[in-house]
């Protein structure tokens, strides 16, 4: 009976500990400042079949959400393969990111 009263009295403060840490994500890292009609972009640019890109991008969505960033995500196509592309428009169709044609201009 101890060790499950222990395992709920865990959880609790666990569960506690999150919600204070999403709190004060929400309130304390925000990154980047409102600029009057300014717009922030995440830019991914790649090529290949696109291994990755879907954890990534889920990374960036949860970055976007947990610091107040509110940024559009744009997926630069610098050759991706058939595979590639069609990861790319499948994380489009979910929201918040873009497929550019590789027109957008980046300096490395």
């Amino acid at each position: 009976m101890r060790i499950v009263v222990e395992l709920i009295l865990a959880a609790a403060l666990f569960g506690a500990m999150t919600a204070l840490w999403r709190a004060s994500g929400r309130v304390c890292f925000t990154p980047v400042p409102k600029i009057s009609g300014a717009e922030t972009y995440i830019v991914i640019a790649l090529a290949g079949d696109g291994d990755g890109l879907a954890e990534t991008v889920s990374a960036l969505r949860w970055l976007n959400n947990a610091t107040c960033l509110n940024g559009g995500i744009v997926i630069v196509d610098r050759g991706l393969t058939d595979e590639g592309r069609r990861i790319a428009e499948i994380l489009a169709r979910d929201g918040g990111v873009s497929i550019d044609n590789g027109q957008l201009k980046i300096d490395n």
